[in-house]
């Protein structure tokens, strides 16, 4: 058996570089083995043949399945991040607008009500909002809005939430 699979990896086949190919060109490679080897005058598939390809097959289509949901999650985590920098921006913008010596612009820190569910993509997912309002000197402030959320491990409880911060500085005019 052992010649066979080494006659078979020899054949310098060039891998490509897609999962989905890269698996079936696996299958296949093992399919020739076993028919090569095992195969070579019988007729007919046994029971216990049949539940061997069933096994691999589900193992298969478990690591596949295991993937999509890694891939679903990023995507959730880039689209919770994407939430959180347009909420920060948005708040910011409103900032920006407000004059130099107005009520909002001189608190050192705001909370912001704590957190606050936002509604996007069918879903609603809570954000916790903080402003900071340093003064650099008497015509110069340094506004920062922090963003938090939480995300499957990354937790406040764990102390590894996720936070996007932007800072812009105000000058009076």
């Amino acid at each position: 058996m052992l010649p066979v699979i080494h006659a078979m990896l020899n054949k310098k086949r060039p891998l490509k570089k897609s999962s989905t190919v890269l698996i079936t060109q696996i299958l296949g490679m093992i399919t020739q083995i076993y028919y090569r080897v095992f195969r070579q005058s019988q007729k007919g598939l046994t029971l216990i043949e049949v539940l061997i390809s069933l096994v691999i097959t589900l193992v298969l289509f478990m690591a596949l399945m295991q993937s999509a949901l890694l891939s679903i999650s990023s995507n959730t985590k880039n689209i919770l991040r994407d939430e959180a920098v347009s909420i920060a921006e948005e708040r910011m913008r409103e900032l920006r607008g407000l004059p130099f010596d107005h009520v909002d612009l001189n608190a050192v820190i705001d909370q912001d009500d704590g957190f606050r569910d936002r509604d996007f993509r069918n879903f609603t997912h809570p954000f916790n909002r903080t402003l900071t309002v340093t003064d650099l000197d008497g015509n110069t402030k340094e506004i920062s809005v922090e963003i938090m959320w939480e995300w499957q491990e990354n937790t406040v409880a764990n102390l590894n939430e996720l936070k996007h911060t932007i800072t812009s500085i105000k000058r009076r005019l």
